[in-house]
Order: C-alpha cells, then structure tokens, then sequence
C-alpha cells in the first residue's frame, strides 16, 4: 500500500496492469449476461494533444460506464475520433513543409496517406493518454471517421436526408480565413473578444421620407447606424430596424438624426455629449444624479419601424442607394436601434456573390478606393472615408470590444464571404412532412436530461441552428457523392447514387470515388433532366468534418439494434456543435430519440485559455484529473486552474491517508465468517454502511458524481480519522473476538469503500484494494458494485 500514497509512481503501473491483464474485456465479459447498457458519447479530435473538453467527457463517460459495469450490466464503450477537418490538414501541411515538400504539389493519394498516418499518430498517442488517465474503452474498436465502414455509413446517413429532401444546393454564406485562403466550417471557428472601430455611421435618407413624414420636409434627415465591423461597409446595402421599435426624429445640429427612442440618450453621449446635462432627482432616500436631454423639443416626429421599412437613403462615400427593411433580430440593448446590413458579407447574403475573395481582399465592385485591399487592414481608410463625407458622428479613435470569429487554427480574424454550397435545410417541410428542426425540438421532450439545464441549453441550439453547409473545399474527407452535366451545371444528388457509393466506399474506401469514374455511380446510359446531356463531372468538396462526427452517434448505434441508446453523455454549452448536430442527423433520418437519457457538462474554463492534459498528469496525477471531472457543477462551463488542482491533490490524499490508516489496523486478519461480537464502537460505522451504498448508488445513477466525492470524503474525515480510529485502540490491541469483530468492521468499510469509489478514484481504489489481506477478486472492477449492508445491534 505504500506506494499508493505517491500516486505519480503508482498510476502508472496500474494502468499498465489493467491493460496487460485485460481487465475492462473481463469485466465485460463477467456480466456477459446481462442486459446490456448502451452509452455513446462524442468523438475527439485527433489533431494534437487530448483537448480539456474531450478529456472530460471522456471522464465522465468512463465514470458512469464503471459504475455500470461494477452494478453488472455490460457496459461497452467505443472512443471516438473525428479524423478529418482542416486542423489536421494544416498539420500536415506544417510537417510537409518542414521536410521542405510543397503540400499543394502532392496528390490527392499521396496527401491522404499522410493524413492517415498523422491521425493514426494522433490517436495512438491519444489513446495513451486516456489509458493513463484510467479509461476503460474498447481500444481494440474504435470508431474512426476515415475508417471506410464509417465513411460508409455517414453516406447512408446523407442518403436518407436527401430522399427526405432536406438537401438542396444554393448560394449561402460561410466563413473565410485570408491567412489559411480556406472556407471554414462552422466548427473551424471561435468567437474571441477583439477591439474594434466604433462607428456612428450618419446615412441621408432619400426624399421619399418627406412625403410619409411632411413635419420632415426641408430638413436634411440622416439615419444614424452603429457597427463595430467597418469592413461591410463598403457593401452596404440595408438598414434593419425591428417593426416594433418607437424611433425618434431629433434635431442634432444643422441635421436631423432617427435613432430608436430607447437608445437616444446613449447614442447622443457618444456623439455628442453637450446634447445632455445632468440633474438631480430628489427622491426618498436621499439625491440621486440623472442624465436627461437638454431639450425635449428637439424630438420633431415619431415613427414605429414599420412606418420606416421600404424608405430609400443613399451609402457615404458611394453612389449606392440602400433601403431600410425590418428584422426581429434588431435590440434595444446597445447601437441605435438601425444595424447597417451587408447580405453579400453576411449571413443574409444568400444568392449573392461575394466582394471578397479567400484572400481576404475586396474585389472591383466596393469602388476603386479599397479595390484589393484586405477587409481589416481596410479599417483606417474606411473611417476616414467616413470622416472626410461627414457621416462619421462620433471620434474616429472610440474603439469597442466585442466577440468576433476567428480562426481555430491559426487564431486570425474570420470573415462572412458567400459561396455555392449544398445545405442541409432547417425548415423545409417537404410533402407535409416535419421540417428538421421541428424534429429535433419535439424529440428533446422525450428524454431524461441530466442536469436539466441541459434540455433548455439544446432546445436553444437548436431554436437558433442555421441551414448547415455541408460541403468543404478539403483534400482529406469523406466524399460529397453528387456530380453535375458538363453541358448545364445541372446538379445530380441522388439518394440511389450516395447509396451506391456507400457500398464502394465500404469495400474500397473514400478514395474509390475519386479514382472510378463517375458514370460508374451514375449508371448506365443516364442522362441530364435538364439538357440531356450525357457527360457528367464529379463534385470535389468533401463533407463537412462536423458532418462527419454528427454520424457516430448512429453509427456507433448501429452495433445495438435494439434501440436508443441508454445513456448519452454529451457537451451541451455553445460550442457543444457534435453533440446538437448528432440530435439533427437522428431526429432527420429515424424521427426518434437517440438516446433515453442524456448527461451534458459546458466547456472546460481555464485562466490562461488552456492547461495541457499531459502536463495535469505529468504534476498531478490521473486520480486529481479524475476527481476534478467528478467534483464540478455541469450546470455551466468547468473552472480549471492550478489553484484549484492543488486542493482536489489535497483532498485525494486525505482519502487515501484515511483509507491507509483503516489498513493499518489489518495485519494478520484473515476475512471470512461472522465476527463473534458488534462492540458499540462499530454501530455508527455499520450504520453508514447500510445507508451510504444506497445513497451512493443513486447518486451515480442520477450522474451526481460530486455526491459521491462529498459522501465518502465526509465519512472518512468524520469516522476515520486518526481520532475516530483511537475509540478503536482498545479491542484492537487484544486478542480474541473484539479484536476480530472490530478488524472485521474495519475490513468491510474499507472494501466498501473503495468499490464505491472505484468508478471515480479508481487507482486508489485499486491500489488500496490489491492491499486488503485474504483471498479477493483480482481487480476491484471485477468485485462488484457493494450491496446495502444490515446493520447488526451492538453487543450489549
């Protein structure tokens, strides 16, 4: 037992004595036969070290499956890895580079089979490290994105939302990288505090607005814009106001400027703070300072947003006029109530062709003045555009922070850029049918969420899902099985082609479908619906990689026929994407839930951004790692520090201390029969014995892990302290039957004890029950889930 109490010296070996000796296939092979338990959780990313996030899932997953497979249900779970998307890619573009190899000139086979081999490299290592970190998993099997029985499967899954007809292919927004020249996925991005220009943006409005508004005319009446992005400016097309919003006219100067009534007097501080004077407001309670506007009368009219949809005002600097339209998406909260609009750089840019490139520069239609400049280095000229036509209200240095996208893998500023995409449709309701979405928001009802703040966190993710871009300009993927006719572009997205290619895939790979021709999928003698043409090209975009791991679900489902599974352990905060796009390829495909349960956690939060897994284990140990994903609330994102992992190394080792000094008090016991006496000392023990499993046992059912950490911590500061143990110090030191019966106590408290902590603890758990004398299972997982035990009368 010794060496349990440097964990960093025993941990390691455990670890490798679980392995060697094949304790997670024993274990399941032990409950052979029972029921099964089915738990899925969502795959990892193999580019680079195990990501904080996937570390403690995976934790939390291998802690709930434990627990099952101690209580003797089998419970098997298969590690998931996505193999593919651009962090991998760039990966392997780096070590190319490095061997001074251009990777643009290798082959679309030769780039794959680097790609395989970086993510088999990444996967072994990562699968080191939850071995170290004490997971049991079916490391044998697991399910791999590149594998082709995957791929295959993912295309099946496509197959079926096409046949439903919720695929189509349009224009559609989508993410830029200037410094990676890459269209980025959704997943591919994060959104980080950045400081940018702050604009009060004056817009003239066109002379219609005299007409609606005769109190107006002769006045020059501007609509007065906030943003914070001056690179859509240049492409600026529409002022979103909400329909229900009061706007004021107010005379500012020689101009009159339209905000929405609740922003006004934020609005006229910023631009204009001699607009507003202080007053003193005499209240109960004493004096309280208030800002308020100089002159009231300076509001000449009134107007709802609807009054103002459809009037006309002409751009700053170009001739360009814009018109304003409604949004509901439009707040009150903070700008002024007018959000300048730019569809072909954003979101509502569907149909549009983009101003700028993938090289981040602007092209011949933003004018001559920012023609091939790059969107952010263009922030200084605009603002002066802006300062030298006088639209710009307010000082050209105010800045503003605000969440902004960039670049997971470079860490550099997105942009919006539109693009030819094939989209999986939200609220396409095709032949009467639910649309996907209604799906998906009426199955989330059916299951049991664990807390259940995770059902409000996926109901909102899935209220605010867009139409999601499936298709990546990518060289290492899964394929998007559609062609087109050489003669019209007319597209071919046939459910009976995905599935044909499906079954190749399965034999061949991924790779079959670029090296067959693509008349081999189309079958013989098809012809264009839209020409009748006969010659056909294949689509070169690959599935998007979020496509990819949003399949295992089903995938890894399709192992257990019969039916959802029993428990789903998930990430549910914002950027919980593969766990909410796994629900929408289940609900789109089968209509029904994937899972009866579901246990969801937020992300992980570190001071510093990050805190490397490998060093955790290197200065912690596994057991504090473990604990730590124990001991949390899920409700909301996951503090992690040093700080904090040097109390939860405390607190460990007072369990094992508590757990060494019952041990102690073993030697020379040999367990077996009833001990002969209860002394009084050992009711209070027995009792907790009879209730404490119970107690601990739902608490793992109902995945409050940090119940079970407090339960057992409580009892062993409480009734195994030095100075509990000392009410014990009599009937231990003699010979005979209260030696016995009080060495009997102890033994079933501490091989209680560390069965009720193995699914958590596990390597103390293990260390210290190796150490119990007498004959004993080989491991404790192979022990079982402790009974509640009776509590005898003590002895009179």
């Amino acid at each position: 037992m010794s060496d349990s109490l440097n964990p960093l010296e025993s941990e390691a070996r455990l670890a490798r004595g679980w392995a060697e000796r094949g304790i997670g296939a024993r274990l399941l092979e032990k409950n052979a036969g029972a029921e099964p338990f089915v738990l899925v959780d969502g795959p990892s990313e193999v580019a680079g070290p195990v990501p904080l996030d996937a570390a403690l899932g995976r934790l939390l997953t291998d802690i709930a499956a434990k627990f099952r497979n101690l209580s003797g249900r089998p419970c098997r779970v298969v590690p998931g890895w996505s193999t593919h998307g651009r962090a991998l890619e760039q990966a392997v573009a780096q070590r190319l580079q490095a061997e001074g190899v251009d990777p643009g000139a290798l082959s679309r086979e030769d780039f794959q089979a680097r790609c395989r081999a970086q993510a088999l490299e990444g996967i072994r290592l990562q699968t080191a490290a939850y071995q170290r970190m004490g997971v049991f998993a079916d490391w044998e099997a697991p399910y791999r994105t590149m594998d082709p029985a995957a791929a295959a499967q993912e295309l099946r899954e496509l197959a079926t939302l096409a046949r439903r007809g919720l695929l189509s292919r349009r224009r559609r927004w989508a993410y830029g990288c200037a410094h990676c020249q890459t269209v980025l996925s959704e997943e591919e991005v994060e959104d980080v505090p950045r400081q940018s220009p702050s604009l009060y943006v004056a817009f003239r409005a066109g002379p219609e607005l005299a007409g609606r508004m005769p109190m107006l005319e002769g006045r020059e009446v501007f609509f007065l814009g906030w943003t914070a992005a001056p690179w859509t400016l240049p492409v600026h097309e529409t002022l979103s106001v909400h329909a229900d919003f009061e706007y004021v006219f107010y005379q500012l100067g020689e101009r009159v400027i339209c905000a929405a009534r609740p922003l006004l007097a934020k609005v006229l501080a910023e631009v204009k703070g001699d607009e507003l004077v202080k007053k003193t407001a005499r209240l109960r309670g004493g004096d309280v300072e208030t800002v308020g506007f100089e002159d009231f009368r300076r509001i000449l009219a009134y107007a709802s947003g609807e009054d103002l949809q459809h009037l006309t005002y002409q751009h700053p600097w170009l001739e360009r006029t814009g018109r304003v339209v409604l949004s509901p998406h439009v707040t009150d909260e903070a700008g002024t109530g007018l959000v300048p609009t730019a569809p072909a750089a954003g979101e509502d840019g569907e149909g549009r062709p983009s101003p700028v490139g993938l090289d981040g520069r602007y092209d011949g239609s933003v004018g001559a003045a920012l023609q091939g400049q790059k969107v952010f280095e263009a922030d200084a000229r605009i603002v002066d555009l802006l300062e030298e036509r006088g639209a710009l209200l307010n000082a050209k240095t105010d800045t503003v922070e605000h969440p902004a996208p960039r670049c997971r893998t470079c860490h550099q500023p997105a942009f919006l850029l539109t693009r030819p995409q094939w989209v999986l449709s939200m609220d396409r309701a095709p032949e009467g049918h639910p649309s996907l979405r209604a799906r998906a928001l009426e199955a989330v009802d059916r299951v049991q969420w664990m807390p259940e703040e995770g059902l409000g966190r996926l109901r909102r993710g899935l209220e605010g899902q867009k139409d999601w871009g499936l298709g990546q300009p990518r060289r290492w993927g899964v394929p998007l099985p559609v062609a087109f006719c050489e003669g019209c572009g007319e597209a071919i997205a046939s459910p009976e082609v995905m599935e044909r290619v499906a079954s190749a895939v399965a034999q061949e790979g991924v790779e079959v479908w670029f090296r067959s021709p693509v008349e081999t999928f189309l079958g013989a003698g098809v012809r264009c619906a839209g020409c009748g043409g006969s010659t056909f090209r294949r689509e070169t975009e690959l599935l998007d990689a979020g496509f990819d791991a949003a399949c295992m679900l089903p995938a890894v489902l399709a192992r257990h026929p019969r039916g959802p599974a029993d428990l789903c352990v998930a990430r549910s905060d914002s950027r919980g994407e593969a766990f909410r796009r796994s629900w929408l390829v289940w609900a789109g495909t089968r209509g029904q839930v994937p899972s009866r349960a579901c246990f969801t956690h937020g992300a992980v939060s570190a001071p510093d951004g990050t805190l490397p897994v490998e060093r955790i284990l290197q200065a912690y140990g596994a057991e504090v790692l473990r604990l730590w994903a124990a001991t949390h609330s899920y409700h909301a994102e996951v503090p992690l520090s040093d700080s904090l992992l040097e109390g939860l190394r405390q607190d460990a080792a007072k369990v094992r201390e508590a757990l060494h000094r019952a041990l102690s008090h073993l030697e020379g016991f040999e367990p077996g029969g009833a001990p002969d006496a209860v002394l009084p000392q050992e009711a209070r023990l027995r009792e907790w014995l009879a209730e404490g499993v119970t107690q601990i046992r739902q608490a793992y059912e109902q995945g409050a892990f940090h119940l079970v950490i407090e339960t057992v911590g409580a009892f062993c500061e409480d009734s195994l302290s030095a100075a509990s143990l000392e009410a014990l110090r009599e009937p231990l030191s003699q010979e005979g039957p209260a030696r016995r019966s009080a060495q009997a106590m102890l033994y079933a408290v501490v091989s209680t004890l560390v069965r009720l902590l193995a699914p958590v603890l596990s390597f103390t758990a293990e260390a210290v029950w190796q150490a119990l004398p007498g004959p004993r299972a080989e491991s404790v997982f192979l022990a079982g889930f402790p009974e509640p035990a009776v509590a005898p009368e003590p002895a009179p």
